[in-house]
This record gives structure tokens, sequence and C-alpha cells, in this order.
């Protein structure tokens, strides 16, 4: 279906037993169709299989797709960066957020 297409791009970060998703974008017109989901979804198996423990990440808090998709995946918010991200009417603030994992022993 999107063969040879881009169709977005991740950029993480694993040390020890700690994963950090620094970048998740998704190809604007595959917005709102479930592809950030699924891509979400390959990148938590694939921090599962690396035997992270636990997986943060900020976000936008104007972001609220996002926001939503990373609480339907069961993050939660564990803090709160004021003025975090530049914007055009000058810094936006960005909610810090982490998942357990799971990893196995």
């Amino acid at each position: 279906m999107y063969k040879d297409e881009l169709v977005g791009h991740a950029v993480t970060s694993m040390v020890i037993d700690e994963a950090h998703l620094l970048n998740l974008c998704v190809a604007r017109d595959l917005q709102g169709n479930g592809m950030g989901l699924s891509f979400m979804a390959f990148l938590l198996e694939r921090f599962r299989t690396q035997n992270m423990a636990e997986l943060f990440l900020e976000v936008r808090a104007s972001n609220t797709a996002a926001v939503h998709l990373y609480r339907k995946l069961g993050f939660n918010e564990i803090g709160y960066r004021k003025a975090y991200y530049p914007s055009s009417d000058g810094r936006e603030d960005a909610i810090v957020m982490s998942m357990k994992l799971g990893r196995e022993e």
C-alpha cells in the first residue's frame, strides 16, 4: 500500500534499560488513520525485544492528538517542561510522559 513512500519517521535512543522517543512524525495526509498507533506498536515491540524497562518522551502540550494516543497506549504524565519547544508565538510547554515496558528478566 505504501511501497516506496515515506510515511513517517522516528528518532529514538536506548541507554542501558531506558528508551527515549525523541521524535515521531507521520505524514500529514496519513494522520488520524491509525498510522501513529501502528508506528508506536512497532516501536514498543522493538524496545521490549531490546529489554528496555521504561520509555520516556516529551510532547507539545497543544498536540492533543498525540497526547491522546500516548495515554491510550498507557503512558503516564510524569512532569511538565515550561517553554520547552519553540513555536510561532515564542515558546510552548511540553508534557513529559513515561511507560513501563514490562521487561522480562
